[in-house]
């Protein structure tokens, strides 16, 4: 499973479940402006570069380093 957060207690939450949601409640803020479609799918691939090797490294095993 390729992750997008993981907290202190060792709760993870996928890149997918947080991509998903993301994208609904952005297209849920933007139908006020009739851009509801647009804005999810920029919020399904906002945060498409945590799929990145280092990204993953630093969640499960360095959480001080830093990735670009």
């Amino acid at each position: 499973m390729i992750l997008a957060h993981k907290d202190n207690n060792g709760n993870v939450q996928s890149l997918q479940d947080h991509s998903f949601n993301v994208a609904t409640k952005a297209r849920e803020d933007a139908n006020v402006i009739d851009q509801g479609d647009i804005l999810f799918l920029l919020g399904l691939y906002h945060d498409l570069g945590k799929a990145n090797q280092e990204f993953q490294d630093k969640l499960l095993l360095h959480p001080n380093k830093h990735v670009d």
